[in-house]
């Protein structure tokens, strides 16, 4: 066990200071102050998923996950990020979580994942991205293009080419966008 904590504090200082070599979308982990106002706007389901693009450590992913399994849910997760030190510490992370059979860690670009075929087995569907501000607009037409009904969260940015149906506040805003057919 103390060898997992070691690995775990490790892992995590290495992806700190090595993550921007990674990747050209720096990390930016969710604000802490701002953790819950997220959960509550997924809007946790059974039969649903919940994709996080950019998922970097898994904050948001994995405290949705625990609130999740302490109500019972179904819910599947998936947490997407191009850097392989996160998706490591992602993985490590998972392996340990009491929702762990509903938690997918994938590692790719967000540009090149085949979100059609990700989300096809879903009614259900809601894609949670906190990125950089110059790529939310290309990523809300990679889902839009899915042509399947979902919602998609933006954390702190909005998206430019959309009408947002809600904005929350908190220490950084939530942009909840409906798209589809």
């Amino acid at each position: 066990m103390e060898f997992v904590i070691l690995f775990a504090v490790v892992a995590g200082i290495v992806i700190f200071v090595f993550s921007s070599a990674y990747s050209s979308i720096p990390f930016l982990p969710t604000n802490s102050r701002d953790l819950s106002t997220v959960i509550k706007k997924l809007h946790l389901k059974k039969d649903q998923v919940v994709i996080d693009m950019g998922a970097g450590s898994g904050t948001v992913i994995f405290a949705a996950a625990s609130e999740a399994h302490k109500k019972g849910l179904s819910t599947e997760f998936i947490a997407i990020d191009i850097n392989f030190l996160l998706v490591i510490f992602m993985w490590v992370r998972a392996w340990f979580h009491p929702h762990r059979n509903h938690i997918t860690v994938m590692q790719g670009d967000l540009f090149k994942m085949d979100y059609e075929r990700m989300i096809e087995p879903y009614q259900n569907i809601l894609f949670y991205m906190y990125v950089s501000p110059w790529v939310t607009d290309r990523l809300a037409e990679l889902i839009q293009d899915t042509k399947k009904d979902c919602t998609l969260i933006s954390y702190r940015y909005p998206v430019k080419k959309m009408k947002p149906e809600e904005i929350t506040g908190g220490e950084h805003k939530l942009y909840s966008y409906k798209l589809g057919s």
